[in-house]
């Protein structure tokens, strides 16, 4: 998976709408499916299902990340996942800034 995070966060960042970056995330997550298991179990439940909460999901996975004390493989595989959902997070609040009016100037 090296080189993955780029990749992904590339498309994440090209998304046109949060849609898009569920769908984008939820590719994401299927090309993990033989990896998940090797993960903390709070970070395999934040990955599995339909719908995934983007944000929450990466709020979970960079504070699993932080307090990880597994091995080398298994950390570097999670900060990557880590990562790739905290851009996708990013990604979903500036599209949702963008949606929101302009609020008129006194």
């Amino acid at each position: 998976m090296v080189n993955g995070f780029k990749t992904w966060r590339d498309s994440i960042q090209g998304a046109p709408n949060e849609g898009a970056v569920v769908k984008l995330i939820q590719e994401y997550v299927s090309t993990l499916s033989g990896l998940v298991g090797e993960l903390p179990q709070e970070s395999q439940h934040a990955l599995i299902g339909n719908d995934v909460d983007v944000q929450a999901a990466a709020v979970v996975l960079l504070r699993v990340e932080l307090a990880y004390r597994g091995s080398s493989e298994s950390r570097q595989l999670l900060h990557e996942i880590a990562y790739t959902f905290a851009a996708a997070s990013v990604r979903v609040s500036q599209l949702r800034t963008q949606l929101e009016p302009t609020p008129p100037i006194n």
